[in-house]
């Protein structure tokens, strides 16, 4: 389209709007791009439905290997578990029975068998435990309970170890009065499972702090030691199950990489969170919170 102008008596040409000189092949330019557009889009949107798809087999491969690796789990705790029984209780009965006349080495040798069966028996438990957390095979049993009441009765159970070890547990936690209505048995395990991993890393001579806080409305337990640090390269592998580190326990102590990992799903399904602080050559903190 054009319009005439006058300017100084003159006559000239503007142009207010581009003129299609051919508006039918515009026509079938535009309609050729539009059918390539969708063809491109059509592509892409069978592309993703491929990579959806194997995206959900993955995941259904994963889902299966995850329960066959825990059926495996919870299989080999239970064959192991009962012929160890056997074991210990010979061993107690032996050491209990005067009338048996055993010297001394063989008394000690005994001993040793019988401590190392518990330690055993302590592996199994936790493999067990957590093949059926992890399956939903065992559920909580959920009551009132006295958080500083089931703290102090945790560090009885590991004070024995820590002292074999030389290494003091300092209770640094103030009367915090709170109770929780969680599975007792469960969150002591968990308090167990932290103070033990610290006793395992901790040098002889050395303190675990242990402490509890009432923060952000809820309840915090904290283990501190002096032990080795974990290097931040290894941080990922922490609470994952049987993810090991490069540090090794100080005192021959065995792992397997299950104590975290138990820990953590325990405070998971309480609704709570784990998390850690660690620096080489400095030592570790690892806690969990609760809502109240």
């Amino acid at each position: 389209m054009s319009i005439q102008l006058l300017e100084k008596g003159k006559e000239r040409k503007k142009r207010t709007s581009p003129v299609n000189e051919n508006p039918g092949k515009r026509s079938v330019s535009n309609n050729s791009h539009e059918i390539h557009e969708e063809q491109e889009l059509e592509k892409l949107r069978n592309e993703a439905g491929r990579l959806r798809g194997l995206i959900r087999q993955k995941d259904e491969e994963i889902s299966r290997l995850n329960e066959q690796n825990l059926h495996f789990l919870n299989s080999a705790a239970h064959d192991l578990r009962n012929p160890l029984g056997v074991i210990q209780m010979y061993c107690e009965f032996m050491q209990s029975e005067p009338e048996a006349g055993l010297d001394e080495s063989i008394d000690e040798f005994i001993s040793v068998i019988t401590s190392t069966g518990k330690q055993m028996q302590g592996i199994i438990n936790n493999m067990l435990d957590y093949s059926k957390m992890e399956s939903g095979r065992i559920g909580l049993e959920l009551i009132p309970v006295e958080m500083d009441h089931l703290l102090n009765k945790a560090i009885l159970i590991s004070a024995k170890k820590a002292a074999s070890h030389n290494i003091t547990l300092v209770n640094d936690s103030a009367e915090t009065g709170i109770v929780l209505n969680i599975d007792g048995h469960r969150i002591e395990q968990a308090i167990y499972n932290l103070i033990d991993n610290a006793i395992k890393f901790s040098k002889p001579g050395s303190k675990v702090w242990l402490s509890t806080e009432k923060a952000d409305n809820g309840f915090y337990f904290t283990v501190k030691d002096e032990g080795q640090g974990i290097p931040a390269s290894e941080h990922p592998k922490l609470f994952k199950p049987f993810s090991k580190t490069s540090v090794l326990p100080l005192n021959g102590d065995s792992r397997t990489g299950l104590g975290l990992a138990l820990v953590k799903t325990i405070v998971n399904k309480h609704n709570g969170s784990v998390g850690f602080d660690s620096e080489t050559g400095k030592g570790s903190e690892f806690y969990f919170w609760l809502p109240v």
